[in-house]
């Protein structure tokens, strides 16, 4: 306040102070041996040494000792935290202030005692008063404060002056995340943060309301790792960040953070896990939320594909299907305690959604096309054949065109997600089948080809070539279309199977698993309970044949399937069904790709050559 005001005597006076007892508390606590005690209390305390480290009353010649015995001490328990509502309040952010993201992850997401986990594992959603599960209180914030820690260090934004006049973006504890968003209603308009990250490089967009400012720091290894758009006014370089200060606007940055910073399959990280409830924040975040605003939720997201399509009896997939990805929103165990939730809106887009069922993101994404990518590569072979056809001589080729020809339909049907119906609301509506409308928007938009035009793209020719025209290429234009977005690629095969058959037998091995299968056995009881049929797995309820399904795959809705549906997801929410099953099979897919580490690069290296591809058919 002195220093606010000009009052230098008062400042000057108040610094003095404040230097000599941080001296006196040193002198009497910090030991020979590098970290705090206390004489009434002498064993090593977490909070004894995290408390100091937040306050910044650690010698700069004593952080290193202080913090390595921290980080001892937590690895020495498993992981786990010992401290009390002082020491709890500060202690992940003072190991994400010391370059221990991962380590505050690990904690943050422990599912036994003691641990938000180990209360979310017993069906806790409030903040208890204590660890124990004899705690007297089960709506306490003793031991809430982690949520601060979501909002400012996993989102990222901290106030700075009051009403938001200026805050700080600094996304120090990425790591076990995919992405994160949260948004403020400040006193001057919305202030927002989201981030996300893909393979090495983090999007940054900050959102700064009309007369503030933000100082964004932009995860990147140095200046040069770093991009921020014109008007963002670079100050420094701190380790792991670029700084920029931003005002009013929306500003998209983005940068290469050091690696050791993110990575991600560290043995001491934990994945991300998900929360109970629905929508935004059934009881809006307290502390941590800085002055003039409240905030929604924090979510983290991961994603997981499933294919809907049909196919002709021709057996030409390539023209006639049209892929659907599902996209599940993944959230930390720690925020359940909080009631928050994720989701996506099946585009990519993270949106509030239930994440009750939420997955945590596989690592075998990482190997596969996404649905964006699959979207990419099918408009890019449309592009293509449509430019081969057109050059054959067949003006006024539809980009989409609709079979010359109504052979025998064979439809495709599959799961949203590989856990089955997640979404209440489809099941409310539809039970297990969908919406109809979905399918005609899969249908081409082009007109019908003639028995010509389908010959000369597929390859198989009915009859001579027209006049005027010249001879297709092999395979025809769709053939030659793939061709060139797989120029280049070592073992076309491999790149489509390899990861999808893997994909397939570690998903079998996780249904061996104890944890998924008591998981499963919890689950099927539940169903049971709200008074509907027995199933040995959420799958076997999605393909029960009393749905009767139709040839375009939909079911009839009885009440009964529509009754089923909505008890198979409100039990996988009530019981974190998927994610126990997702958290399984994740842990096996990072320990496959560890043990298979250079075919799956091989993997990798070729789907980058057919997204440049891809990329440069679609800009041409």
């Amino acid at each position: 306040m002195a220093e606010l005001t000009g009052d230098t005597a008062h400042r000057d006076r108040f610094r003095a102070a404040a230097k000599k007892l941080k001296d006196a508390f040193n002198k009497e606590f910090l030991g020979s041996d590098g970290h705090y005690r206390t004489a009434k209390d002498p064993e090593y305390r977490q909070a004894s040494n995290c408390i100091p480290l937040a306050f910044g009353m650690v010698p700069a010649g004593a952080k290193a000792s202080v913090t390595a015995s921290l980080l001892a001490d937590i690895e020495k328990r498993g992981n786990h935290l010992n401290t009390g509502r002082l020491g709890t309040s500060v202690l992940l952010r003072a190991l994400s202030a010391s370059g221990h993201p991962e380590v505050a992850h690990a904690v943050a997401t422990q599912r036994t005692y003691p641990g938000w986990g180990h209360w979310f594992e017993r069906g806790a959603d409030t903040m208890w008063e204590y660890w124990p599960l004899d705690s007297r209180s089960h709506d306490h914030y003793f031991l809430g404060t982690i949520v601060q820690w979501l909002y400012e260090n996993v989102a990222g934004p901290r106030p700075g002056d009051a009403g938001y006049r200026t805050f700080t973006v600094r996304p120090d504890a990425r790591a076990g995340v995919d992405w994160a968003r949260t948004e403020l209603h400040t006193v001057r308009g919305p202030a927002a943060v989201s981030w996300s990250q893909i393979d090495k490089t983090v999007r940054l967009t900050v959102r700064v309301p009309v007369g503030a400012t933000a100082e964004a720091h932009v995860p990147a290894a140095n200046k040069g790792a770093a991009h921020a758009p014109a008007g963002a006014e670079y100050l420094r370089t701190e380790p792991g960040f670029a700084v920029y200060r931003a005002p009013h606007g929306t500003w998209e940055c983005s940068g290469a953070p050091d690696v050791a910073v993110l990575d991600a399959d560290r043995d001491v990280l934990r994945p991300c896990r998900a929360a109970p409830g629905g929508g935004f924040c059934r009881r809006p975040g307290e502390g941590g939320a800085g002055v003039g605003g409240q905030w929604r939720a924090v979510v983290c997201r991961g994603m997981h594909g499933a294919i809907r399509g049909t196919q002709d009896g021709t057996g030409k997939a390539p023209m006639a299907a049209r892929w659907v990805r599902g996209s599940v929103g993944a959230l930390l165990a720690v925020t359940a305690v909080a009631g928050c939730d994720a989701g996506s809106d099946g585009k990519g887009k993270p949106e509030p959604e239930s994440s009750a069922t939420a997955e945590v993101a596989l690592p075998l994404e990482r190997y596969q096309l996404s649905g964006r990518d699959t979207e990419r590569y099918q408009e890019a072979t449309d592009l293509l054949a449509q430019r081969c056809m057109v050059d054959l001589g067949y003006t006024g080729f539809p980009r989409h065109p609709k079979e010359s020809h109504s052979g025998a339909s064979l439809t495709l049907t599959a799961m949203s997600t590989q856990y089955g119906e997640v979404d209440l609301d489809s099941a409310r509506r539809w039970g297990y089948g969908f919406d109809p409308k979905e399918r005609a928007k899969q249908e081409p938009d082009g007109r019908a080809m003639t028995d010509a035009e389908s010959g000369a793209l597929h390859g198989e020719p009915r009859g001579a070539t027209p006049s005027g025209h010249k001879t297709p290429p092999k395979g025809g234009c769709s053939g030659q279309a793939q061709r060139r977005l797989l120029k280049g690629v070592k073992d076309a095969t491999r790149l489509w199977t390899y990861p999808a058959r893997r994909e397939e037998r570690l998903d079998k091995a996780a249904r061996r698993d104890p944890r998924v299968r008591r998981a499963l056995r919890t689950w099927a009881q539940c169903v049971v309970e709200k008074g509907f049929k027995r199933y040995a797995a959420p799958d076997d309820a999605f393909r029960d044949p009393a749905w009767r399904r139709g040839q375009d795959g939909n079911t009839t809705r009885t009440r009964r399937e529509l009754g089923t549906a909505v008890a198979d997801v409100e039990c996988k929410r009530e019981h974190h069904t998927v994610a126990m099953w997702s958290t399984v099979l994740a842990e096996r897919q990072r320990a496959d790709i560890r043990a298979h580490q250079t075919t799956y690069d091989a993997v990798r290296r070729d789907l980058d050559t057919v997204r440049a591809a891809v990329r440069a058919a679609i800009d041409a």
